[in-house]
């Protein structure tokens, strides 16, 4: 196990949904994971490019979100230390919605999406924690619903 990987999971668990992990699902999540440093400008991922085998987690710094609007780029929210990017538990094969660049110098952690949805699909809490966390409201601020269960499997990610 190494020393990164413990400095990772240890940040982990102060946000949720890593929270609501044991501490051997932290440190499994955090060995499949790589730590990212973003300079400011830097596009982590664009408005309808497919996404990838990682989500992230901002350990420092501030990521914009914007869409292409009808006048340029409408910025649509910020994300800060402990937030998620990149994850849809709801439609997981979908383009990503909305471009996130990177507002000051960030530190991300990429960790692998298939063993998040899998781990977290079996600790109620962390599942409930994503499904509240992301459908309430969709980056492009489509409206959504909340179902009655959430199902996450780590098939589609």
């Amino acid at each position: 196990m190494s020393s990164i990987s413990l400095r990772v999971a240890d940040f982990l668990k102060a946000f949720p949904p890593f929270s609501y992990l044991p501490e051997a699902e932290l440190l499994q999540i955090a060995q499949g994971g790589r730590v990212k440093f973003h300079e400011a400008d830097e596009i982590v991922f664009s408005m309808g490019d497919k996404r990838g085998r990682f989500i992230w987690v901002v350990q420092r710094g501030t990521i914009n979100f914007f869409r292409s609007g009808e006048h340029g780029e409408d910025l649509i929210d910020v994300r800060a230390e402990g937030d998620l990017l990149g994850i849809d538990w709801k439609n997981p094969e979908s383009p990503y919605p909305a471009t996130a660049r990177v507002a000051q110098e960030s530190i991300l952690y990429a960790l692998p999406a298939a063993i998040l949805l899998e781990v977290c699909a079996k600790y109620p809490e962390a599942a409930d924690f994503l499904k509240s966390y992301f459908a309430i409201e969709d980056l492009v601020g489509r409206q959504g619903s909340i179902p009655d269960k959430v199902e996450l499997s780590a098939d589609s990610a």
